[in-house]
């Protein structure tokens, strides 16, 4: 390979990549590195996938793994200036090697990023800028590149991704926990996802004060705990918009018990109001505070 060949901000991953395929594939070679950064972001769930994949290579080669990490962190904050600027290494880097080893398990090519941020805007068009969380879903993930996209104009939301591809999924994965993205990840036929399910990967922001987070990757050993954490996304999501449609109230002079009962009547003539809700949007009041931590 000469990394000529490629666009100039990738070279460098991909020169440290060449070092490692001497006596591994390509396909091989890859699938480890998104293994390694599962295990960076897995708080130590990985670590017996993270020594198995290990094994293949030589002591000296095992530190090739960490530059290749340092070169795509280092492209993402050349390349993410923004707010609203996102980038997705794994799909770009997987796309480069598939041209070059012409691997047959490497035959994937991903949605073009400018088509990506174009229908982006024009479904996420109207959340901009909005305090509501939401949740939606991507069927074929790839390699994440809807998701963080969208999470770039809009953080508020927690996805459900899914992909036949066990890769795929695993990047979708790590490019969440790189962009600061929430929600799960499956490895399942996205067709019956119940019944073809093979492994989950649960997304999470770690709060550490008010207003900092860390990502962590966790496994999902089955579909009912993938759908168990996801209705606790849902239902987060609910109990915090009902409280945020109500903001204005906490900013009044007013003692807090009567805006708190204020508040719950209005609630009330919206719909059933149980004590759940009640508690939570108490909650919410009395911490003044439209940013809750996401678990």
């Amino acid at each position: 390979m000469k990394t000529r060949d490629f666009e100039p901000k990738i070279r460098p991953f991909l020169k440290v990549f060449e070092k490692l395929t001497g006596r591994q594939d390509a396909y091989t070679v890859f699938q480890d590195y998104t293994v390694m950064c599962l295990n960076y972001f897995g708080n130590g769930n990985f670590v017996t996938e993270r020594d198995i994949a290990m094994k293949k290579y030589k002591p000296e080669e095992h530190k090739l793994f960490n530059e290749l990490f340092t070169e795509m962190v280092m492209l993402m904050g050349r390349e993410i200036t923004t707010d609203n600027s996102w980038y997705d290494p794994f799909g770009n880097f997987y796309q480069a090697i598939t041209s070059t080893w012409k691997s047959s398990a490497m035959g994937q090519f991903f949605t073009p990023e400018i088509v990506v941020d174009f229908m982006v805007k024009i479904i996420n068009g109207e959340r901009e800028g909005s305090k509501m969380h939401f949740t939606a879903s991507e069927p074929a993930c790839g390699s994440g590149r809807f998701i963080i996209a969208a999470h770039a104009h809009n953080p508020m939301g927690f996805y459900w991704a899914i992909d036949l591809d066990n890769m795929c999924a695993q990047m979708t994965a790590v490019n969440m926990a790189l962009h600061n993205c929430c929600g799960v990840v499956l490895h399942a036929n996205g067709l019956w996802e119940d019944k073809h399910f093979y492994r989950a990967y649960h997304i999470a922001r770690i709060q550490l004060s008010e207003t900092e987070f860390v990502p962590c990757i966790y496994p999902i050993a089955t579909y009912e705990e993938a759908k168990k954490i996801m209705e606790k996304y849902k239902e987060f999501a609910h109990y915090h918009n009902l409280a945020y449609h109500f903001r204005e109230y906490t900013a009044r002079q007013e003692p807090r018990e009567l805006v708190q009962e204020e508040v719950l009547e209005s609630v009330s003539e919206l719909q059933e109001v149980t004590p759940e809700i009640k508690q939570v949007i108490t909650e919410q009041i009395n911490k003044n505070n439209n940013q809750l931590s996401l678990f």
